[in-house]
């Protein structure tokens, strides 16, 4: 079993992760990007830092559209599924402060057991 520590430093060991490469991406150029998908507990968390991330209301809404009009994939559809994955932990109000960081908890579940918070440290080049 392999524990990876500061969690980007994951993606410093090929053995936690597949890397697949994209085919010719015609915006840039015709070039191929690697593509990191984590294959350890956690998944891709776990080489990407350990971060906590989802798409805009209008890409999830955008997606659905693609499924015509009586599709049920949107953000309200998908919302409550992201609501359930999580339990959200505030930061605290100094470090809210200290970085301008904006959220709306109403967007975040608080009773599952898998926990997403900010960090307790923060690089001070972050809040420049």
């Amino acid at each position: 079993m392999t524990t990876v520590g500061l969690g980007f430093f994951g993606i410093t060991d090929p053995s936690l992760f597949f890397n697949f490469t994209s085919v010719p991406q015609p915006g840039l150029n015709g070039r191929k990007i690697d593509v990191i998908a984590g294959q350890i507990l956690g998944g891709s968390s776990g080489v990407n830092g350990l971060q906590v991330h989802r798409g805009q209301k209008e890409d999830y809404d955008r997606w659905g559209s693609y499924f015509g009009p009586k599709s049920s994939w949107s953000w309200e559809s998908v919302l409550p599924y992201f609501k359930k994955a999580w339990h959200f932990h505030p930061p605290s109000k100094a470090l809210a402060t200290q970085n301008n960081i904006k959220y709306d908890a109403k967007y975040w579940g608080t009773t599952s057991n898998i926990h997403a918070s900010w960090p307790t440290f923060t690089w001070p080049s972050l809040s420049e």
